[in-house]
Order: C-alpha cells, then sequence, then structure tokens
C-alpha cells in the first residue's frame, strides 16, 4: 500500500461534473436477442484515473485483493482463483465496496436502461491485467450463467493508440465474429454473459499493463450474496498469508555437508568475486514442500510496474516479500548461512530481504547490483520451476561492468557491461553471489506459457549490518513527503554513508529505530486509509439522465 493508492481511493468518491461530455453510445452489436454495446463518455475522468491508480498501486484491505496468479499450477495441486476472463493475472473486488463507489452507481444507470428497467446486482467484480505475450483462451459458456446476467468492461489505459491491439473479440454462437472492440480510457462494454468473448494482450511494442475492471451482474440477490461471501473469503485469505510463518520451520538441524562436493561451478569477476552454483543440497521433498508453501502466497504478490521507469532497477514486476524472523528459523537459512561462509570464511551473515518472485515471457528483467560498492553481501537464488529445459532459457546472467577510457563509469543509462557467465534455472538448483556484480534475470521462451519462479535472499555480513539496512530500506517512506522529522532524514543520510563513515549506531539503537520507524510508516498509511475511508462512505455521484 502506498501514497498513490490511497490518493486514487480518494478520487473515487468524485462525480460527474457539469462540463463533462454527454454519454455516448458508440457502437451496438446484435445476434438474435443477444448484444454487444459499446458507450463512450459516460465516467468522470477523475474517476476513471483513481480506479488506475488502485489497480496498478496495491492493495485496499477487506475491498480489493493483492494479485492472483490465476493460471493452474502443472505441478502441484493449488488453488486458484476461478476467472471467467482467462485472464493470468486478477485482483477480486469485493463487490459491496463496488457498490458504494461512483463507478457503479453510474453502470448502474446504464444496466437499467439496456435491460428495461429491471435491477441488477454486481456479484464478480476483477481488475485484470494483461501484458504481450499472454496467450488469453477464449471464455466458454459456464453451467451457473443465467440467461439474463450481463458482464462490463472498463478500460483504464489512458495511453492506447491504434497499434497496441488488446482489443475484446465477441463471438456469435455460429463461432463467427459478432464484434471486435479496441481499448479506450474509460470506455464501457455491456454484453450478454452467455455471448463467447476473449481479450486480446497488447501489441509486442506496448511493455507496460493493460487494465481493465471486469463485472459479472445478476438479477438474482441470493446468488449475489453467496458470490460476495466467496469473495470476501479470498480476500480475508489473502491478507491472513503473512501468518503462515515459514516453510521447513521445525528447528531440526541439517547434517554435515561437504558443500564442495555439490558446488558445480564458480565464476569470477575481475576482481576476484565469486558466483557458485550448487546443486542436489535440498532434497526434493523439502523442495517441493518450499515451493508448496510459497505458491500459497501466491495471492500476496505485488505488482511493482517498474517498466520504463527506472533503468537501473531489476524490473522485476511480481514480488512476495517474506518475513525475515519467520525464515531464520527454517533449515533453508541454515544452508544459506553454510553457503556464505563456505565462500567467505566470514559466519555472522543474517537476512534482510527474503523473497519469491514471477517471472514470465512478457517480462523485461534488467541488469542491476543488489548492493552498494562499500557493502560487503551475498545473494542467495534458488529455482523452483521442475522440469525446466533449455529451450525454456530463463537464466540468470552475470556481467562485469565496463569503465570509460579513464577509468570512470558510464553515466547512468549508459552503462557497458561484457558477459561474465549464465546459470540455467534447474528446479532445486542454488546459486550465490556477491551481490555487488551485475546481473540479470533472463524471461522464459515465447514458447513457455508458464511462470519461472525463484526463491531470494540477501545476506549482510551481520545482524546489525542487516537490520541497518532493513531500517534504511524503511525510511524509503520519506520519500513520500508525508513527513517533517529532521532526525529521520538526518538517520537515512547516515544509513547511506559507508560504513566506517557512521555514527556507532549500536544493535539495540537501530532495533529500536526500526521498530519506531516501521509503526511510524503504518500511522501515515493508517491516516491516509482512514481519510479516503471517510471520504469514500460519503454521498452517491449525482447521475445525469442522459443515456
Amino acid at each position: 500500500m502506498n501514497y498513490q493508492a490511497l490518493f486514487s481511493y480518494f478520487l473515487l468518491l468524485y462525480s460527474c461534473s457539469s462540463s463533462q461530455t454527454k454519454p455516448k453510445l458508440t457502437r451496438r452489436y446484435l445476434d438474435g436477442d443477444k448484444y454487444v454495446f459499446v458507450i463512450d463518455n459516460l465516467f468522470p475522468a477523475e474517476v476513471v484515473r483513481g480506479y488506475y491508480g488502485l489497480v496498478t498501486s496495491g492493495k485496499l484491505e477487506g475491498k480489493i485483493s493483492s494479485w492472483f496468479y490465476a493460471y493452474n499450477d502443472y505441478y502441484q495441486n493449488i488453488e486458484t482463483f476461478n476467472t471467467s476472463s482467462n485472464s493470468p493475472w486478477v485482483a477480486p473486488v469485493n463487490p459491496e465496496f463496488f457498490s458504494d463507489t461512483a463507478l457503479w452507481n453510474i453502470s448502474r444507470k446504464v444496466v437499467e436502461k439496456l435491460s428495461g428497467g429491471r435491477e441488477y446486482f454486481p456479484y464478480d467484480v476483477t481488475f485484470s491485467m494483461h501484458r504481450r505475450l499472454d496467450f488469453i483462451t477464449a471464455s466458454s459458456k459456464e453451467n451457473n450463467i443465467d440467461e439474463d446476467e450481463l458482464m462490463i468492461r472498463i478500460s483504464l489505459n489512458k495511453d492506447f493508440k491504434r497499434n497496441d491491439y488488446g482489443e475484446a473479440i465477441f463471438y456469435k454462437d455460429s463461432r463467427e465474429i459478432l464484434a471486435a472492440v479496441y481499448p479506450k480510457m474509460g470506455r464501457m462494454v455491456v454484453w450478454n454473459a452467455t455471448v463467447p468473448f476473449i481479450f486480446k494482450p497488447p501489441a509486442m511494442s506496448y511493455v507496460q499493463a493493460q487494465f481493465d475492471i471486469l463485472v459479472r451482474v445478476t438479477t438474482s440477490k441470493e446468488k449475489a450474496k453467496q458470490a460476495i461471501a466467496e469473495t470476501k473469503r479470498l480476500i480475508k485469505k489473502s491478507e491472513s498469508q503473512e501468518t503462515l510463518g515459514f516453510a521447513l520451520s521445525d528447528e531440526g538441524e541439517i547434517p554435515v555437508l561437504d558443500l564442495s562436493k555439490y558446488e558445480k561451478r564458480r565464476f569470477h569477476d575481475s576482481q576476484g568475486r565469486e558466483i557458485a552454483v550448487f546443486d542436489g543440497l535440498v532434497d526434493k521433498s523439502d523442495l517441493d514442500a518450499l515451493r508448496l508453501f510459497l505458491l500459497h502466497y501466491n495471492s500476496v504478490f505485488q505488482y511493482q510496474p517498474f517498466d520504463g521507469v527506472d533503468e537501473e532497477h531489476d524490473n522485476v514486476s511480481w514480488i512476495a516479500m517474506l518475513k525475515v524472523k519467520d525464515f531464520v528459523k527454517s533449515r533453508l537459512w541454515k544452508i544459506v548461512k553454510l553457503l556464505a561462509t563456505y565462500l567467505s570464511g566470514l559466519d555472522e551473515w543474517y537476512p534482510y530481504d527474503v523473497s519469491m518472485n514471477i517471472i514470465r515471457n512478457s517480462h523485461y528483467p534488467r541488469i542491476h547490483e543488489d548492493c552498494e560498492p562499500n557493502e560487503h553481501e551475498y545473494t542467495f537464488l534458488m529455482y523452483l520451476t521442475p522440469d525446466w529445459e533449455a529451450n525454456n532459457y530463463g537464466e540468470t546472467a552475470f556481467f562485469e561492468e565496463v569503465l570509460s577510457q579513464d577509468g570512470t563509469p558510464y553515466p547512468p543509462g549508459q552503462q557497458q557491461y561484457e558477459w561474465i557467465a549464465s546459470v540455467r534455472p534447474r528446479y532445486g538448483r542454488i546459486v550465490i553471489f556477491r551481490g555487488i556484480i551485475p546481473h540479470s534475470a533472463r524471461p522464459p521462451s515465447p514458447g513457455f506459457s508458464g511462470a519461472r519462479y525463484t526463491f531470494a535472499c540477501k545476506v549482510a555480513r551481520n545482524y546489525l549490518l542487516a537490520m541497518s539496512k532493513s531500517l534504511r530500506e524503511t525510511l524509503e517512506y520519506l520519500e513520500m513527503g508525508n513527513s517533517e522529522d529532521p532526525a529521520a532524514y538526518e538517520l537515512l543520510s547516515n544509513l547511506m554513508a559507508d560504513e566506517e563513515d557512521r555514527p556507532p549506531f549500536s544493535i539495540e539503537f537501530i532495533e529500536r529505530q526500526l521498530e519506531h520507524h516501521r509503526r511510524k510508516k503504518e500511522e501515515i498509511f493508517e491516516g491516509l486509509r482512514n481519510s479516503a475511508m471517510k471520504e469514500i462512505s460519503g454521498a452517491k455521484a449525482p447521475i445525469k439522465d442522459e443515456l
């Protein structure tokens, strides 16, 4: 959750302005008693922008879930969100919350007019996301769809151009095309829920994501009631994932290991910093248990839309952050620490960043470093996609930065690199390397429609440095501009300095400051949430009868 999301939440209250362009029925397509209507200029621009901010910025407790990766896992049986659009990424929205926003207040009038005054209830509301190369199949007729049900799609992207694709195709019963509708910011498409359709992904040239709101409405109060209860359950489940602890946390000791027998390759950069590859350190039963645990964190993945924003960021869009305090109780942490000690000869390593990420063939990861040149850190990666074939690509590539003729780095965004090594992401394979070495995950091949899963852990040289790094990252909330705390800014500045130039902070001081600023950060968010909740629960937007 961040400031952009909360500001977007506030915008949802806005009503139609008097200067808004009159709504326009742009197209209508008929196939017997079935139809597809396309309506433009219906919603105030600020309302659509508010929803776009929400869809790109994160969850809202009890109202909007985090994103679900909706495709079935071919290796393990896990619960996935059943999406009628066959979209790979969806975020369920509480229909009760949606019903109180200006968007439904306006949409309801349209639905009533199209149906001759019948009352409809939203029972299935989701945000959907499509990226280039997504393989999206056509919807099929479902047994639980009533003949009078309708579907609504509202497009949120403002920058779609004519060659960006992303259209929706609707089919007749004969499977011939009934209509093709292109996305446009605020465009509303309404059709009978029994009409088959397919959402096409954006063009290869469109590197960002395409966002829509998809709404199913019914005349049955009972059906809506049951569906709303199920959506609430899913949202609650996604919000409870952080209470699960961590897998392989039985506190058991690991056997004495001769790590050299598991080491398959070792590479070095020009300064002798290592990249080491290990196979077979974690047995298959533990691998499967860890993978299943992490896949259940599917519902707390957070989309981070870095693409096109920062050339030096890793540009990994989907990350599930895990709690360090739970991870250090696990057998896996013991292996990570053993490996860092094996490579460095030091034995006080401690983690500060633990996560799992998803990379798909449409993603565009970039070369980056995981720490600063003055920091002695390791990054641990373990690959968690079984049966990985060479034709699936997806390697982790490591590089050496090339300096200019005067021995200095090239400017940001113009850096030059030479290849050191690539590591194939075989199931259970581990690669551990100095965090300062430039590296990049490579996306899977276009022929691989699944996901590349990776568990990642970053470790600092000791507990004090790890907690200091966590504090430094927590203090990034100051960038929101909501705090006038000179001491906090001074602390952040000190933590950004080289280790030898920092004041002699004690462990107790860092722990107190970390707890304090975590609370402070949450208080800021909570205040913004409360303000937004007060505004959003106000009077519904008035709607002009212009349809």
